[in-house]
């Protein structure tokens, strides 16, 4: 299983059961697996307290790292345009018939769900550390 973002050193171990979206539960993250078996969404976070993966930065393919990297840091990587307010950043990226993604805003116009995928940040109001990144394969399994 592949799971970009975070270092392929991570021992995942055995899920603990499903959450309410249908995501498998690891220790430092939840991911959710396709008909055919391959991840198709996942999160982390870094509000539990586990010290067996304090060794491990859990990062994006930009460099933000989960726990360490503030709000500004995401700016810088990823633009403004993504923020909501309260917390919350989200960038939206339609897949191209060549295979890459254009960023695109969740105000164009959308002809297929399923083309779109979403990362977002939540961002801790006071310390503006980010405390989850989540990740899907399309815009139908965000909402």
């Amino acid at each position: 299983m592949s799971f970009q973002g975070i270092s392929s050193e991570l021992k995942f171990g055995d899920s603990t059961g499903k959450n309410i979206f249908d995501y498998d539960n690891y220790p430092l993250f939840n991911a959710h697996f396709n008909q055919s078996g391959e991840l198709d969404g996942w999160s982390i976070y870094s509000y539990t307290d586990d010290s067996t993966y304090t060794d491990f930065s859990l990062l994006t393919k930009k460099g933000i790292v989960l726990g360490k990297s503030t709000l500004f840091d995401v700016i810088n990587q990823y633009g403004s345009a993504g923020v909501r307010g309260h917390g919350i950043v989200e960038y939206y990226y339609k897949k191209m018939n060549d295979g890459t993604y254009q960023d695109i805003s969740i105000y164009d116009p959308i002809p297929n769900m399923e083309d779109v995928r979403m990362i977002a940040f939540i961002v801790d109001d006071e310390t503006q550390i980010v405390f989850d990144i989540i990740v899907t394969s399309s815009l139908k399994d965000a909402f």
